[in-house]
């Protein structure tokens, strides 16, 4: 991972419509298959993202805001490369 549109233990005040992540190398894409993808829950444990779009070397993922609730988010990810290798992880951004 280098680098994402909210970054990993950030304390934000808005939360954003979309998280963007970026990897040092081209991404898998298999048609008909989920190779690559970003998962969001809210305070509540609540998935709230989790429709990514791959993109040559990042990932996309439409963020719903119906709740917005303050506290803890969690965003975990799994991007694998052309060459076949992983790269998978989690981080956590507060919304105040």
């Amino acid at each position: 991972l280098l680098n994402s549109s909210i970054k990993p233990g950030s304390t934000i005040s808005s939360l954003p419509t979309k998280l963007t992540l970026s990897f040092s190398e081209p991404l898998l894409k298999i048609d008909g298959k989920i190779v690559n993808w970003i998962r969001v829950t809210d305070p509540k444990q609540k998935l709230i993202a989790n429709q990514s779009v791959t993109a040559i070397d990042r990932l996309s993922v439409e963020i719903s805001k119906s709740q917005g609730l303050k506290g803890i988010y969690k965003v975990t990810y799994r991007a694998v490369a052309e060459d076949g290798h992983t790269n998978s992880g989690s981080f956590t951004f507060t919304l105040k």
